[in-house]
């Protein structure tokens, strides 16, 4: 008789376990999330079709180049089917619905699958196996099912915990589907762990549209302050309205890394610690406008979506500006260096938006938008950068746009071609020569 075999898609990283006890250090929350997201979307898939897996665990979730792919479908049954054999249920016990445990014939159904889930959305904030310190045994089924759950993990975001803790709950109708799991994900990565969600029974979903619409008030309400703190009139004379930070106070980090200065000459940037934040000095360009961007970037503090000044400082003998540090660098570096989820971009271009709301709703433009001036933080947060050539909306027909021939490659081909013709903007060439050769490459 011959024998067969299955032949399937390798997977680089191996399980699921594989892959956090080998890369856990390098993961932060937003690679975290997108490592729930494709699971409840890979689960979503079998739920629409009307298939159970019913053996979710970390040895049954392969990674290839960084991408979930679910595997091991020797439990798997239609939901309409009985099971033939009870006794081939049993898989991992920390990932198995506890009614199984108590109801010898209990019929496993999606919300079995949801609640493997909760638990692996525990693993993948933790970096290792449930009650990996005790054996898997009768003993901590029965744990289990008078209500034993893992310790949540410090730091995790109380919206993912609270999401996790709902799916393995008790009783099957107080857990989410799995269409709700993945609306409180999209949610939450879109949101920046903004909001807070709780489920009580299925048939009370969450309604995402009124989540929104409460964010949308909080960011609009943001934007009705700073207008009430602009005016009109702007006043350059002193820099009374800057804050000044003593030198003393901008600390080495405790751990330096080769990134800690970046650029060269003038153009550098040195990561310092200013009370307990990492943060970004930057040197003050000595021009004539120097006194408006200053005043611009303080009024611009209160929002998320811009990278948040601090203030004035020296360092190195050089004054400089101090900001927040971004971990990731500017957008382009990040594109270029790491592949973006879908889902992801779409978060950032919408967070990019929010940003230019609030600047145009503050009568600032910013003037030199592309993707270096996107600063990206260590959970993938869009900061619009560098306002060297932003000005307020009422003077700019008193400001032109000058650009230099050295800087004219990196911002012409970000510029709506409207301002290449506009009289009230410049672009200043050294000579005929070099504005040919530009227009040639």
């Amino acid at each position: 008789m011959n024998k067969y075999c299955l032949v399937l898609e390798y997977a680089d990283s191996g399980t699921l376990n594989d892959y956090l006890d080998k890369h856990f250090n390098e993961l932060d929350w937003s690679d975290k999330l997108n490592l729930a997201s494709q699971l409840a979307n890979a689960i979503a898939f079998l739920h629409d079709n009307n298939i159970i897996h019913r053996d979710l665990h970390a040895n049954n979730i392969l990674i290839h180049q960084k991408t979930i792919k679910l595997a091991d479908f020797g439990l798997s049954k239609e939901a309409s089917k009985e099971t033939s054999n009870s006794s081939q249920i049993f898989g991992v016990i920390p990932y198995i619905d506890p009614k199984r445990f108590i109801i010898e014939k209990y019929k496993l159904t999606k919300k079995s699958d949801v609640y493997s889930i909760g638990v692996l959305f525990w693993q993948i904030s933790s970096g290792h196996q449930p009650f990996y310190d005790v054996d898997y045994n009768i003993m901590l089924s029965l744990e289990i099912t008078n209500g034993k759950r893992e310790e949540i993990i410090k730091d995790t975001p109380v919206e993912y915990s609270n999401l996790y803790t709902d799916c393995w709950k008790d009783e099957p109708d107080d857990r989410p589907n799995i269409r709700q799991v993945i609306s409180i994900l999209d949610q939450l990565i879109k949101n920046g762990f903004s909001n807070n969600y709780n489920f009580q029974k299925e048939s009370q979903s969450t309604d995402l549209f009124d989540i929104q619409e409460d964010n949308d008030n909080s960011f609009y309400n943001n934007i009705y302050s700073m207008k009430s703190k602009s005016s009109k009139n702007h006043s350059y004379k002193t820099l009374h309205n800057v804050n000044k930070i003593n030198s003393k106070d901008l600390t080495r980090p405790a751990q330096g890394k080769s990134s800690d200065k970046r650029g060269k000459s003038t153009r550098f940037i040195i990561r310092k610690v200013y009370k307990g934040q990492e943060v970004a000095c930057k040197p003050i360009l000595n021009d004539s406008r120097t006194q408006k961007i200053l005043e611009i970037l303080m009024k611009l503090s209160e929002c998320k979506h811009i990278l948040r000044f601090y203030g004035i400082s020296s360092v190195e003998n050089y004054s400089v500006m101090v900001f927040e540090w971004a971990e990731r660098g500017s957008l382009r570096q990040l594109y270029e260096q790491k592949d973006i989820q879908f889902h992801y971009k779409v978060r950032i271009a919408l967070e990019i938006c929010r940003g230019l709301i609030f600047l145009q709703c503050a009568d600032i433009l910013h003037r030199n938008l592309k993707c270096e001036n996107i600063l990206m933080t260590e959970s993938l947060e869009p900061k619009i950068y560098n306002f060297e050539l932003a000005c307020y909306t009422n003077d700019v027909n008193n400001i032109s746009l000058s650009i230099d021939s050295e800087s004219a490659g990196d911002i012409l081909p970000w510029l709506a071609p409207e301002t290449l013709s506009n009289s009230q903007y410049t672009i200043q060439l050294e000579s005929r020569e070099n504005q040919g050769s530009y227009y040639e490459r």
